[in-house]
C-alpha cells in the first residue's frame, strides 16, 4: 500500500491513496475467455476449420487474392493449405505432432517438392496450434506474464488510443505471443508473435476487428496482418468459413506417401 501526504499552510490534510494493484494474468485470461464463450463451449472444441480468401499484399504493394484453409485437431494436429492467386501453386504444411512436412506443388505440371519437418519445426507447428485454439489459456509447458498497461502498436491500427492490458505468452518451441486485451471490454484487439531473439520492429502484428459467432463462440470478423510496418494480408471471416468440431480424419495430417 502506498501513502500520499499533502501538507497545506495552517492545516495538515493527510490523504491516504491506495494504488490500484495491477490485475493478474489469470484474471485477465478469465475475463477475456468469458468474452469468447463459456468455459464449457471453449473446452468442448476438439477440431476447428477456417477457410477463406486472403487478400495478400506483395513487396510492390499489389494486392492478390489467395485461398487459405487451416484445419486443427487437438491436441497436436494442424494442416495449412494455400493456393496462389493464379491457381497454379499450392502449398501444404502439416504435422500430426510426431512428423510434419511442407509440400509445394504445381497444379499444372504436377511437379512437387516435399520437405520434412525437423523436431524444432514440429514443436513450433504444435505451438501455433495451441496459440490458435487455446482461447488465451496458459500454454501447456509454457507460461504467461502480465507486462503492463499500454496501447496497440500504432502501425495501421484501428484501435488507436485504447488502453490495453498486455500479456506475454511463452509457448514450447520458443514461440512468443504478446496479446493486447482492451482494458474496458476485455476483448483481444491485437497480438504479436515472435521468437525470443526477434527485434521489436520485426514482430508480426495481427489486428482484429468486429465479431461473428459460430456455435456460441466469438471470432473476429476481420484480421489484418502487418510486418515491418506494412500490411501483408487481410482475412475476412464469415460464418460459413468457420466450422467448429467438424469431422476431420487423422489421415488429413499424415505425412504424404511417395
Amino acid at each position: 500500500m502506498r501513502f500520499s501526504h499533502f501538507f497545506l499552510p495552517a492545516i495538515c490534510a493527510c490523504a491516504v491513496v491506495t494504488a490500484q494493484a495491477a490485475p493478474t494474468a489469470a484474471e485477465i485470461i478469465s475475463q477475456a475467455r468469458a468474452k469468447v464463450g463459456t468455459e464449457a463451449k471453449l473446452n468442448a472444441v476438439k477440431t476447428l476449420s477456417i477457410e477463406g480468401k486472403v487478400k495478400a499484399v506483395d513487396e510492390n504493394g499489389k494486392e492478390q487474392e489467395v485461398f487459405l484453409h487451416i484445419q486443427y485437431k487437438l491436441p497436436d494436429m494442424r494442416r495449412e493449405y494455400s493456393l496462389n492467386a493464379g491457381g497454379q501453386v499450392e502449398t501444404i504444411s502439416a504435422s500430426n505432432g510426431l512428423e510434419g512436412y511442407t509440400k509445394i506443388g504445381s497444379t499444372t505440371t504436377k511437379n512437387q517438392q516435399v520437405r520434412p519437418f525437423n523436431s524444432q519445426q514440429i514443436k513450433l507447428f504444435t505451438a501455433i496450434l495451441q496459440a490458435d485454439t487455446g482461447f488465451f489459456a496458459e500454454p501447456p509447458k509454457g507460461k504467461v506474464k502480465y507486462v503492463a498497461e499500454g496501447l496497440v502498436p500504432p502501425v495501421g491500427s484501428v484501435h488507436q488510443g485504447k488502453v490495453c492490458h498486455i500479456l506475454e505468452y511463452e509457448y514450447a518451441g520458443g514461440l512468443f505471443y504478446r496479446r493486447y486485451f482492451d482494458k474496458e471490454t476485455k476483448i483481444l484487439l491485437a497480438q504479436e508473435n515472435y521468437a525470443a531473439d526477434t527485434p521489436e520492429g520485426k514482430r508480426r502484428l495481427m489486428v482484429d476487428e468486429g465479431e461473428i459467432f459460430k456455435d456460441g463462440i466469438r471470432f473476429p470478423a476481420k484480421t489484418t496482418t502487418y510486418f515491418e510496418g506494412k500490411k501483408v494480408s487481410t482475412l475476412v471471416h464469415t460464418e460459413t468459413d468457420l466450422k467448429v468440431n467438424p469431422d476431420i480424419p487423422d489421415s488429413t495430417f499424415a505425412f504424404p506417401m511417395p
